[in-house]
């Protein structure tokens, strides 16, 4: 398996046509160099992104229903544990973290909250294919989501790490294990004209969103309700609602083999798999999708929420034991 390093790379000038390439004063280059700088650090900070803040909420409630008394008492302990940042800059406001992600369910939205060029690779592990018969061009990822939460599990279940470091790990795991399931957070299609891929889609424009990417970011529609944190009542009435959508979509029940299998890779080609004959299936760049493309698309998005929460739980009440 090839697993790629989500980079940019393009030449300079492509990546921001808009900038012109004629403006010889210095000033003027310096400013414009500054703002250049400014956009690819934002867009670095944008492509990783997962699931919405709203879908990785509804995973934490459906694991924390299917939590131990002792994984649920650990992580209550571990939560409030204050670990850097403590503030980040959203928009054009410092906001205060831990206020935002101090219950088990918006904890879940941390490791996007305070995503940085320094772990955004650590969101995903592109496992890299070839749609036309191309040979894939990748680089071998020195970090990837796989890697990370083998790590996070060992510190988890290690009793000499410290509170800080076992608090981290448990915010970055409570994420982490969402974004693996999303499919395109596994995959990048390869091809004569992209032979290094396409960044998990996020080089694959559609008609009605950004990009494929950000498009199954959004559960393909189904999770782009906004919902603020801290939660208030309302918050938290969307959130069960959707919650009991796709539960009832794939009941437990139906996902006991599934929920079985515990292996970080596997978890990883299963996402591939999916991105293959779902997310990159009868779609072509710039396409607008089928209605019955988005109608599969849904109904993937359904089962994979409700079986990473039910994975969740299993996976803390393993290591909580």
């Amino acid at each position: 398996m090839l697993l790629r390093h989500r980079l940019c790379r393009r030449p300079p000038d492509e990546r921001l046509p808009f900038i012109s390439r004629k403006l010889a004063d210095p000033l003027v280059r310096k400013k414009q160099h500054s703002v250049a700088a400014a956009i690819l650090l934002l867009l670095s900070q944008l492509i990783t992104s997962a699931w919405s803040p709203t879908g990785h909420m509804v995973i934490g409630e459906i694991a924390k229903e299917r939590l131990s008394n002792n994984a649920l008492a650990r992580c209550t302990e571990l939560i409030p544990v204050k670990v850097p940042p403590q503030k980040v800059k959203l928009g054009t406001k410092m906001v205060d973290v831990s206020t935002r992600t101090g219950s088990f369910v918006t904890a879940c939205c941390w490791a996007d909250d305070v995503r940085s060029n320094a772990d955004r690779e650590v969101h995903y592990s592109d496992i890299a294919f070839s749609a036309d018969g191309t040979t894939p061009q990748v680089a071998p990822a020195s970090k990837n989501i796989v890697k990370m939460l083998e790590d996070c599990v060992t510190v988890l279940k290690n009793p000499r790490a410290s509170k800080t470091d076992r608090a981290t790990k448990l915010r970055y795991l409570l994420h982490l294990v969402g974004d693996l399931h999303q499919p395109l957070h596994a995959a990048s299609r390869c091809t004569d004209e992209q032979p290094g891929g396409d960044r998990g889609g996020n080089d694959f424009p559609v008609v009605g969103a950004a990009n494929l990417h950000s498009y199954w970011d959004g559960g393909v529609g189904l999770l782009k309700t906004t919902i603020a944190r801290p939660l208030t009542a309302d918050g938290m009435a969307k959130i069960a609602a959707i919650k009991a959508q796709v539960v009832a979509a794939y009941p437990e029940s139906q996902a006991a083999s599934a929920v079985a299998e515990k292996d970080f890779m596997k978890w990883a080609q299963e996402s591939q798999e999916l991105a293959k004959s779902t997310a990159y299936a009868d779609l072509e760049p710039h396409d607008a999708p089928s209605a019955a493309y988005m109608a599969n698309a849904q109904r993937v998005v359904r089962e994979r929420i409700a079986l990473v929460g039910y994975r969740l739980a299993e996976l803390l009440n393993e290591i909580y034991k």
